[in-house]
């Protein structure tokens, strides 16, 4: 592949990491709290859209009731893949928009924080890759800025993957430890 091929993969690998580590960091923000309105989500119907195969993809239907105005609840159909009960009442933060809701609580921060290391690492790598010089690189105090900003670009992609395994342990020591239960 040739070098201009290279770099127009590379800008678009890169604006659809930056476009994901956007979205997935707001989402990860909203569901640990840290903006939003909070409020109760009363369930009043889930379904599987995709009942035809194994892998299934719930909606569900219900009200959301803001804790500081009680007056202004609205029905929200939410599209996040979870099956919950009939008349079940999950904890959600509503966000700038009124068309994003978000459960709070460990496992939906956890579900959306791999994403924001898995996007950070393949950025980093893309920045590691386009500054880095060709050919032999040099070791010492004899590196060219460009070494260095590739060196460190690529380790701190290593903090994205880092982000990713950790986020999987912590996920799976919590499954562990209610399924003791």
């Amino acid at each position: 592949m040739s070098r201009v091929a290279t770099w127009i993969a590379g800008a678009i690998v890169s604006l659809f990491s930056v476009v994901y580590l956007i979205d997935s960091a707001g989402n990860s923000a909203l569901s640990a709290g840290l903006y939003g309105d909070p409020g109760q989500y009363r369930v009043s119907h889930c379904y599987d859209t995709n009942p035809g195969r194994n892998n299934s993809d719930y909606e569900c239907d219900g009200v959301f009731t803001p804790h500081d105005d009680q007056r202004d609840a609205v029905h929200v159909h939410l599209k996040d893949g979870s099956n919950y009960k009939d008349g079940a009442t999950v904890e959600m933060r509503r966000g700038l928009d009124s068309d994003t809701y978000r459960p709070t609580g460990l496992w939906p921060v956890l579900g959306e924080l791999w994403k924001v290391g898995l996007s950070f690492g393949v950025l980093m790598l893309c920045v590691s890759s386009a500054v880095a010089p060709r050919g032999v690189t040099r070791r010492g105090a004899g590196r060219s800025s460009r070494e260095v900003i590739a060196d460190y670009s690529l380790l701190t992609a290593m903090v994205g993957v880092g982000v990713v395994l950790l986020d999987g342990a912590v996920a799976l020591l919590m499954w562990l430890i209610d399924l003791i239960r």
